[in-house]
């Protein structure tokens, strides 16, 4: 029986497209999160391709930006625009943790720890995944991208679908993060930019498939669509 790992749904819309990836939340809570997909995903369209980076609100691990990401050596930068809960917003309306835009994120900002004592988990990727506090913009269409993309994260918010819309314009892919993480919304102006995720995709996908977890458990595997948008085990009779 051949299973499928990850399935993707297509939402189109007037002002762009949307493909939701679904699946890559798999592997269960006690797997390393540095090993998890999703983290894995990321950190190979990081090394293969252009991406920024914006942050929101994740004052639960620290004080400020520059204590949180104090690790990275690469520079980011204040900016009024941030995301969290899959949602970009006005940081000037209700938070008191900027946001943060990174002009590169490359692959070493998935390996990174926190210090151990904020939390548990101290993957820094996997704690922004699990806020959704993460958006990426992948491939840049302009070699001033970085002029554009500040003056849309510096404006006053209008709306979700606005902001979509204008880094569309500037970036083949826009990447947000739903359901704590467990799922990637993809935005384009032109569905042939998708394309530029499919070998990250099957490269996370072979890694899955080849994982000690998925070859025991691949024969009691179903697809969960209610809960968790992914394989799950089945309770074995």
């Amino acid at each position: 029986m051949t299973l499928t790992i990850v399935r993707t749904e297509d939402f189109p819309s007037d002002r762009y497209l949307e493909r939701d990836i679904l699946g890559l939340n798999l592997l269960p809570d006690d797997y390393p999160r540095a090993q998890d997909p999703r983290v894995r995903f990321l950190r190979r369209l990081s090394a293969d391709l252009t991406v920024s980076g914006l942050t929101g609100n994740l004052r639960d691990y620290a004080d400020d930006p520059e204590e949180l990401f104090a690790f990275y050596e690469r520079e980011f930068e204040r900016v009024r625009i941030g995301v969290y809960g899959g949602d970009f917003y006005d940081s000037n309306d209700w938070d008191n943790f900027s946001p943060v835009l990174f002009p590169r994120i490359g692959p070493e900002f998935f390996d990174a720890e926190l210090p151990p004592d904020p939390v548990e988990d101290a993957n820094v990727s996997f704690v922004i995944l699990y806020s959704d506090a993460l958006a990426l913009f992948v491939d840049p269409k302009t070699d001033k991208y970085l002029e554009k993309v500040r003056e849309v994260l510096g404006a006053p918010f209008e709306s979700q679908d606005a902001t979509i819309e204008k880094l569309t314009k500037l970036f083949e892919i826009i990447i947000l993060t739903g359901a704590d993480g467990d799922h990637f919304e993809c935005f384009c102006e032109d569905a042939k930019s998708f394309d530029l995720l499919e070998d990250a995709l099957r490269q996370t996908v072979t890694e899955i498939e080849t994982s000690e977890w998925f070859l025991a458990n691949r024969d009691n595997l179903a697809w969960d669509d209610e809960l968790s948008g992914c394989l799950v085990p089945e309770p074995r009779l």
